[in-house]
């Protein structure tokens, strides 16, 4: 069997396309100099709740050298108050949207 694969490239501040998308891979982004500010993590939260399927995640690979720890921290912590359920290490974060899909039958 083949699944389906699209793989979109953008700014996942504000990101030209529209989802669901099941994964948001954010490679070396969380914590870099272009995101380490509370405003630029409110963009990515915001961007990744309206991309993702109610059951899909971000994965956020964090290789930077132990400099950045703090900044991807301080993600970490603003992801669990804006309502986001992390998993990992701050080099290798889950974000799931803890809000439960609407699983609800129209008809």
């Amino acid at each position: 069997h083949h699944l389906p694969v699209l793989f979109a490239c953008g700014d996942i501040r504000r990101c030209p396309c529209d989802g669901p998308f099941n994964i948001i891979l954010c490679n070396g982004l969380i914590g870099g100099p272009s995101l380490d500010t509370d405003a630029g993590g409110t963009a990515v939260l915001g961007e990744a709740k309206r991309l993702l399927s109610p059951a899909g995640c971000m994965l956020a690979a964090n290789r930077f050298h132990a400099g950045r720890r703090s900044a991807v921290e301080r993600f970490t912590r603003q992801a669990v108050a804006a309502g986001w359920d992390v998993e990992g290490s701050w080099q290798a974060l889950v974000l799931h949207n803890s809000s439960p899909p609407d699983l609800t039958i129209s008809g």
